[in-house]
């Protein structure tokens, strides 16, 4: 006699618009940003897909690198009705404590495909020589 696993008659993927399951959706989102370092400096890359370079802003205050992006209403297309959504493009804000070894005037910034790239370079010391006087 051979067992029948019963299942319900719905195919696994009937229709991906039809399928009533909600995501949750965690409103205060932060932009994910890795950072690596070497000897000239530190490198952070934030994964921000669907802004616009003019929604973005960088900028240092009170020893923080704050970076930012805001969102119009009028951006945020509410007004669409959604068969599904799985993820929404709203304002947020990062900042990070600068260490002292930064180069402030020379951080550089470029926006390509979805990823914010920053480089913030470390001050290059200068080796000097000091004689010490024994007493």
């Amino acid at each position: 006699m051979r067992h029948v696993l019963k299942t319900n008659s719905n195919p696994l993927f009937k229709n991906l618009f039809d399928m009533n399951y909600e995501f949750p959706i965690n409103h205060k989102q932060q932009a994910k940003v890795n950072i690596t370092e070497d000897e000239k400096g530190y490198e952070l890359a934030f994964a921000i897909p669907g802004y616009t370079k003019e929604q973005l802003n960088v900028k240092i205050e009170n020893d923080n690198l704050i970076v930012s992006a805001t969102m119009d209403e009028k951006e945020k297309e509410e007004n669409k009705k959604y068969s599904r959504q799985e993820f929404q493009i709203n304002s947020f804000s990062r900042s990070f404590y600068l260490p002292e070894q930064i180069e402030e005037d020379n951080i550089e910034a470029n926006y390509e495909n979805g990823i914010l790239y920053l480089h913030l370079p470390k001050l290059v010391k200068e080796e000097t020589s000091k004689s010490i006087v024994i007493k």
